[in-house]
């Protein structure tokens, strides 16, 4: 089969189409897992470009400079108990390689993610086999206690795991070089938005963000940004293009940085919005669709 298949093919074929995908030949272990993962597809011979199993299709290639891709269309049921998942290669001595994710999307209920391990890893004429890690609620809560703790042992400031319900402690060094944190916020309902310029949702509930800074700010509603941008320069130039009159904090660029980012916060996707009580407990975990009227009801509140 061709291994130029494309994006729409691969959604067809989640879709129930016609194209006929051999079986994951699962191999006998024992194969590693890591610390909050388990096997959502247990590792099978790299020979299989193209192979179906458990809600996904997934294709298999190798580029012309020795790396490893993995593209993964994955159909996502309604209450659906993974909250990520991700490729794992092993050589022949089955050691671990973790693919890095690349470019994705969504279609419907149909998710498509590629993945890729470079060659200065491991070349992908040296893979032996392929496994699908997945991890659940559960294990994103482990992993996330434990990216924090290395995070804070390498001086890296990151926020928590953010868990409706309960306090959310956070210390964090604006762009302007400003310690701001829950404490120092005590009091205040405060929102972090979690935000980069390339996200378009993002960009487009700035003016209604902005609407309701204007409306509660005196009666104590406080608003930081956190970017995401690679660019630095790119998210100051939007910042000041917008006029956006709150703090703002910048997420180094660097990989170790952001991996600690994305692993201790369980964010993997923009934006992200957390709302915070004047007490210091996230009352509200949410997307801009739902960000006026969690503000409001919180500002409108008793004792608020």
């Amino acid at each position: 089969m061709s291994m130029a298949l494309g994006r729409c093919a691969l959604l067809a074929v989640v879709f129930g189409g016609s194209l006929a995908l051999a079986p994951a030949q699962e191999v006998e272990g024992p194969f590693e897992n890591a610390a909050g993962w388990h096997w959502a597809l247990s590792p099978w011979e790299s020979d299989a470009s193209m192979l179906s199993a458990m809600g996904m299709v997934i294709l298999i290639d190798a580029d012309p400079d020795g790396a490893t891709t993995v593209t993964i269309a994955r159909h996502v049921p309604e209450n659906d108990e993974l909250v990520q998942w991700r490729p794992v290669a092993f050589d022949a001595e089955r050691r671990r390689h973790v693919l890095g994710e690349g470019v994705g999307g969504r279609s419907g209920s149909v998710t498509l993610s590629k993945f890729r391990l470079g060659p200065e890893e491991l070349k992908s004429t040296a893979v032996a086999y392929v496994g699908v890690e997945g991890l659940d609620r559960a294990g994103q809560k482990l992993v996330a206690k434990q990216a924090l703790a290395r995070a804070r042992e390498a001086g890296v400031e990151v926020l928590p795991f953010p868990e409706v319900g309960q306090r959310f402690d956070f210390a964090l060094t604006t762009v302007a070089k400003e310690k701001i944190s829950s404490e120092t916020l005590r009091g205040k309902v405060v929102l972090l938005d979690c935000w980069a310029t390339w996200c378009t949702p993002c960009m487009e509930k700035m003016p209604e963000l902005k609407r309701l800074y204007e409306k509660w700010h005196k009666r104590g509603f406080e608003v930081v940004g956190i970017g995401f941008d690679q660019d630095i320069g790119k998210a100051a130039a939007a910042c000041e293009k917008l006029e956006l009159p709150w703090p703002r904090v910048q997420v180094p660029a660097d990989d170790q940085t952001r991996c600690f980012w994305w692993e201790a916060t369980g964010i993997r996707a923009l934006p992200r919005l957390l709302l915070i009580d004047r007490q210091g407990i996230l009352q509200a975990d949410c997307f801009p669709a739902e960000l006026t009227a969690a503000v409001e009801k919180l500002m409108n509140s008793l004792g608020q």
